[in-house]
């Protein structure tokens, strides 16, 4: 059945809420105040999915989209959306999963801390098929490639890796799916895997006075523009004894917050990126930090890191956040200080809940890094104190 609605709000995710006499429907595509003729799609979870078949209003936040495959391509979604109300949007939607999954009381107000909307992606995974001359990035919702031969959210330097593998008819790709490419000099861009005579195995990024040794495939945080602002947004907050950095990948906060405790372990379960966090630490002249490969989720190790009795944790857990067993193992250490940086503000919101209201901690400080300007995507930070 067809009806028209109005756009009440925004949620996680990029979809437009609505509401109707038979409840409450999302809407991609859409940005509040949009009213929209739609069509019900699908039912799934509970939440009922509708597709916009017609802009009858268009809300006064939208613009004309940045790229000419906005829409075709799935890598942002949100070029229509003015910059300025993206900012906003995103610290809406930070305050409503405090609120509404945390179960926050507390009182917020998080800092908005944004750069230039374009050219920030310093790492990204280009799509390649050899058989098709495709080469992009997926269309959404989709595994087909759209062809794609200049990204305005790619820093100048890997568009220029994909303008050449257009160029080259993706020579030295034969066999790979994708490209993974990361790093901030045009000489010196790494990627997985390499292509010869353009790309490196492992390059250094440059965050202020900080050097990072990376590889193609290391992660680390993709908007060149705020790597500093994020790296040390805490540290004014922040003086320890010992830090325990979970989920620490090749050092990014460890090094960053270096100075902010006497003795620091990172704790990562890929090997070869703590192998990349000792080289950073050494790089870096930091000879108090230690590298240890382990898994939040298992006991030997974990059980033996308790007994340092850290006073400052750093979490920087992938989407799904901190697992039940990782928030109560989180809970039992009882650090004084918590800093949590999170790429899902959902499950942000459901840990910061436990640790409020189940831990004993209070939210000191809180932040909103827009890391990826276009897209519904946003980074969020909190410092919790016991």
């Amino acid at each position: 059945m067809k009806q028209t609605v109005t756009i009440e709000k925004v949620v996680y995710g990029g979809e437009g809420l609505a509401r109707t006499d038979s409840g409450v429907i999302f809407v991609p595509d859409t940005i509040t105040g949009d009213v929209v003729r739609v069509i019900a799609s699908e039912r799934r979870n509970g939440v009922h999915k509708a597709t916009r078949t017609s802009l009858l209003e268009p809300s006064p936040h939208r613009r004309d989209a940045l790229c000419p495959h906005f829409g075709e391509c799935g890598g942002c979604n949100w070029q229509f959306v003015d910059y300025s109300y993206q900012r906003e949007t995103k610290k809406e939607i930070f305050l409503d999963c405090m609120r509404r999954i945390g179960r926050i009381k507390q009182v917020l107000n998080p800092e908005s801390i944004a750069a230039s909307e374009l050219g920030y992606r310093i790492r990204a995974q280009i799509k390649v098929d050899c058989e098709t001359q495709r080469f992009g990035f997926f269309r959404k919702k989709s595994n087909e490639i759209v062809s794609v031969q200049h990204c305005p959210l790619l820093s100048e330097q890997l568009n220029r890796v994909l303008l050449h593998i257009h160029k080259t008819s993706g020579a030295g790709l034969t066999g790979h799916k994708s490209i993974k490419v990361l790093g901030q000099s045009s000489k010196m861009i790494a990627s997985d895997p390499v292509i010869d005579r353009l790309t490196c195995g492992s390059t250094t990024i440059r965050v202020g006075e900080k050097r990072f040794c990376v590889q193609g495939n290391s992660f680390f945080q993709s908007n060149g523009y705020l790597l500093k602002e994020l790296g040390t947004w805490a540290a004014p907050h922040l003086s320890s004894t010992r830090c325990l950095d979970l989920f620490g990948g090749c050092g990014f906060f460890s090094i960053m917050l270096s100075e902010c405790f006497k003795e620091g372990i990172l704790v990562e379960n890929v090997g070869s990126q703590v192998e990349l966090a000792r080289s950073n630490f050494r790089n870096n002249d930091l000879s108090h930090i230690r590298g240890y490969v382990a898994d939040v989720e298992k006991g030997p190790a974990m059980a033996e890191l308790k007994k340092y009795n850290p006073d400052l944790v750093i979490v920087d857990p992938p989407r799904p956040g901190l697992t039940r067993k990782a928030r109560q193992w989180v809970s039992d250490l009882s650090p004084h200080t918590l800093l949590y940086i999170s790429c899902n503000p959902s499950t942000l919101a459901r840990d910061a809940g436990f640790l409020v209201n189940k831990a004993g901690y209070s939210i000191h400080k809180s932040a909103v890094f827009d890391l990826y300007p276009n897209t519904s995507h946003l980074e969020s930070a909190l410092i919790l104190r016991k």
